[in-house]
C-alpha cells in the first residue's frame, strides 16, 4: 500500500476512537497529527532495510512493535493518544494484511497474514 493510503486509514480510524472517547474537536487535532506518524511507523523498516536483520513487512510490522508504540504514546501523551496511535498503527496492519505479501503479525515467531 502507499504512504497516502496508510495515513489516511489511520486518521479515519484514529478520528473514529477519539470521538467515541468525546475527545473535544482542538484537542483531536493534535492526536490526529500524532496518530498520523503513528500510521507510518511500520514502514520503518523501509528507512532502515540496509540493516542487518531488518525486513519490510516483518521487522516492525508485528505487535510487538505496536504495543511499543502504544506505551511510548500512553506515558508521553496519555491513554487518548495511545488509543488513537494504535487504531492508526492496526489499520496499517490490517490493511497491509490485505495485500498478497501479508504481514508477519508475530514476527520472530511466524503467522503471516495475507489476503
Amino acid at each position: 500500500m502507499r504512504k497516502t493510503t496508510h495515513v489516511l486509514l489511520g486518521l479515519a480510524l484514529a478520528d473514529l476512537v477519539l470521538t467515541a472517547l468525546g475527545v473535544e474537536v482542538g484537542e483531536r487535532h493534535a492526536l490526529l497529527a500524532l496518530s498520523a506518524v503513528a500510521s507510518m511507523v511500520p514502514d520503518l523498516d523501509l528507512a532502515l532495510r540496509s540493516l542487518p536483520l531488518v525486513e519490510h513487512r516483518k521487522t516492525f510490522h508485528n505487535v510487538w512493535t505496536l504495543a511499543v508504540v502504544t506505551a511510548v504514546y500512553a506515558y508521553l501523551l496519555g491513554w487518548e493518544a495511545a488509543a488513537a496511535a494504535s487504531a492508526a498503527f492496526l489499520s496499517h496492519l490490517a490493511s497491509d494484511s490485505l495485500t498478497k505479501v501479508g504481514v508477519w503479525w508475530l514476527h520472530p515467531l511466524g503467522g503471516r497474514v495475507r489476503g
